[in-house]
């Protein structure tokens, strides 16, 4: 009898029975159960000898295996212990203390918790309130930093704009993927109170820090962690040079008349412009303009003869590009000196504001060539790429109020690392194998 009941709603039928079935016109389903007899233990001077005084009624949510709204009215039973006369409660095991929904419901709300959707999409799956699901994630997962790895990569991401700190940060380590720890603030003397209580040991661990141009994370570098080469990612300083030569283009573009052909040039073709020499297609097209068969070589060679700034600055730009490609640790220095040089002597000032820039970068930059096991740069491509899903994680509930709700819910959806905590035995063996 009610096979098909135990089967739905994973009631243990060598440990719980089910009393009676109730069905509602509001689509409530109720099941009334009770524990199977067995020894029951005094808590207080483990006396076996007790009499059954009378039934406690725990009425519990259960939405583990339905999509209707199902309340479980569990009969406890109340006995008074013949030795020392104290009254206690038997043990359910379907329940946490204090806790009004079953265990099963506990265990598929962490397993819900674990997908990128907002609490309230998992508490409306579950029939109960938010609240309850935030208490849920607060009450069993707990993420602590991680151990800080030999290559560590550091990125911003927004946090909020109405926030005290409007950037967060993320540390990540390169090789495996993981997220150290999400910190409230990016800046300097946030990361530097943050790093002052991680031990001066773990921190000497720490051969290789990656990050962007941010001039926090090169202070940081140098102050905390001691053993540490601070790398710049190699996009952001190409980027930089991009700019520049942008920054002409633009402005040499708004001396000409919109229907000319040189602003023609310059602005239907900027991304063309604005790729390396190695990469333009050398395949033919029709151009309406032109009124003839031409190639993007062609187009480029157009565009640099309407003024000699612009040929200058492509230039510039173009060899920078391919240089790089080939450049080595052991050359950086040289080519690197040789930029700075050449963007100072420049006549464009454009180019003479990106040799400060690079002067002012220039280790970290020569670090960028250093390569791995590999033969690959160390970059902060990864934490870009995780940096996507923080968003994501943060665009499905519209922003989170509380930064450590925001931070919790980051590292448990990211890393596949187990954080669930202070769970029941059975709940918890339970959770690991659906993970598996």
């Amino acid at each position: 009898m009610y096979e098909y009941e135990y089967n739905t709603l994973g009631i243990n039928k060598d440990k719980f029975e089910i009393i009676s079935i109730v069905e509602t016109l509001q689509q409530v389903d109720i099941f009334i159960i009770k524990r199977k007899k067995g020894f029951n233990v005094c808590p207080y001077c483990g006396s076996t000898i007790n009499h059954l005084n009378k039934y406690r009624e725990k009425v519990l949510k259960h939405a583990r295996f339905t999509k209707l709204n199902c309340l479980i009215h569990l009969k406890q039973r109340v006995f008074q212990c013949n030795d020392c006369l104290k009254y206690f409660t038997e043990k359910n095991n379907f329940s946490s203390k204090y806790f009004q929904l079953t265990n099963e419901t506990v265990i598929y709300i962490l397993d819900e918790l674990k997908k990128t959707q907002s609490f309230k999409d998992v508490a409306d799956r579950c029939n109960i309130t938010t609240q309850s699901v935030i208490n849920v994630f607060e009450k069993y997962v707990n993420c602590p930093r991680g151990k800080l790895p030999e290559i560590l990569c550091i990125d911003e991401f927004k946090y909020s704009k109405l926030d005290k700190y409007k950037y967060a940060c993320v540390l990540l380590d390169h090789n495996s993927r993981e997220i150290i720890d999400v910190i409230q603030s990016r800046r300097l003397d946030f990361l530097e109170s943050y790093f002052n209580n991680i031990p001066q040991e773990e921190k000497k661990h720490v051969r290789y820090l990656v990050s962007d141009m941010y001039d926090g994370y090169k202070h940081l570098a140098g102050s905390q962690l001691p053993n540490a080469t601070f790398i710049v990612d190699a996009f952001h300083y190409i980027r930089y040079v991009m700019d520049a030569f942008n920054s002409v283009r633009i402005r040499i573009q708004k001396h000409y008349n919109t229907t000319s052909l040189q602003y023609y040039l310059l602005k239907k073709y900027w991304k063309n412009l604005s790729k390396c020499s190695l990469d333009v297609s050398t395949k033919e097209f029709y151009s309406k303009k032109l009124d003839r068969l031409v190639t993007n070589h062609e187009i480029t060679k157009m565009a640099c003869n309407v003024d000699p700034s612009i040929k200058e600055a492509y230039l510039l730009k173009d060899n920078f590009l391919k240089d790089i490609r080939k450049t080595t640790q052991f050359d950086s220095e040289i080519i690197i000196t040789f930029y700075i040089n050449s963007f100072k002597s420049s006549t464009l000032p454009e180019f003479n504001k990106l040799a400060s820039l690079f002067e002012n970068w220039k280790q970290p930059i020569i670090n960028s060539f250093i390569r791995d096991y590999n033969n690959k740069r160390y970059s902060n491509g990864v934490i870009e790429g995780m940096n996507s899903r923080i968003k994501t994680i943060k665009k499905v509930s519209y922003g989170y109020s509380n930064f450590f709700h925001f931070r919790n819910r980051i590292m448990y959806i990211v890393n596949d690392k187990t954080y669930i905590s202070n769970t029941p035995k059975q709940s918890l063996n339970f959770y690991r194998k659906r993970r598996k």
